[in-house]
């Protein structure tokens, strides 16, 4: 089953606890939170003290993915929050130091995953296959409000869909940026497990719905 996540950032501040109620009632699967350091990406959010907070309102589990030039001492404090899931991006650093976070993230007790941007060749995962549980692939450009999504993703998701099987790993595929229901169940066809849905889940009136349509279908 593919499963969706609904991202907070997405989300209208002004009516957030209404927002968080209806992921919850929909039967999404997690909360997708991204951190974003306005260096590696233009935009800024979200700090531990706000996401502590929503994380008491809702009971599903938490994948947090960092858009930003992470150290290990931030890292730390975002994995107090005990999310199910985090994920760093393969362009923030150099593979040494990406390992190293990935390792601690892993001991911490959390899934750990790979983000990659559209301008990066599926290609630089293959060193970290053996440290991942999850690869993130962008279908937009990270962290910048009005980048478009890109149509190649689907053929990147197939791409690494195979680079994975090639190499006999039992890692996951999500996609993030973007997505509406149809992008997100052409996504699952072409070999995504999960979906990362955020604008479009907010704005859509049958919520439940949009969930179970992810649900049925199978790579």
């Amino acid at each position: 089953m593919a499963l969706l996540s609904v991202s907070l950032f997405a989300a209208d501040i002004m009516q957030l606890r209404d927002e968080i109620a209806s992921i919850s009632e929909s039967g999404a699967d997690r909360l997708h939170i991204d951190i974003m350091d306005g260096h590696f990406v233009p935009l800024f959010g979200c700090n531990t003290i706000w996401i502590k907070k929503v994380l008491a309102e809702i009971k599903i589990p938490a994948e947090i993915h960092f858009m930003a030039y992470l150290t290990e001492d931030l890292l730390e404090q975002y994995l107090l929050l005990k999310p199910e899931e985090a994920v760093i991006h393969i362009e923030a650093a150099e593979f040494d130091k990406n390992v190293r976070l990935l390792k601690k993230i892993t001991y911490a007790g959390a899934d750990c995953g790979l983000a990659i941007s559209p301008a990066t060749s599926p290609d630089a995962l293959t060193p970290y296959l053996p440290y991942i549980n999850t690869v993130l692939v962008m279908s937009r450009k990270p962290g910048e409000e009005n980048s478009e999504f890109t149509e190649e993703v689907y053929t990147r998701i197939r791409d690494i869909d195979k680079m994975i099987r090639r190499e006999e790993r039992e890692i996951r595929i999500n996609v993030d940026g973007g997505l509406d229901a149809g992008r997100a169940l052409k996504a699952v066809k072409s070999g995504a497990d999960e979906v990362v849905i955020g604008r479009a889940f907010y704005g859509e009136k049958n919520k439940r719905k949009m969930v179970e349509s992810i649900h049925k279908n199978k790579r």
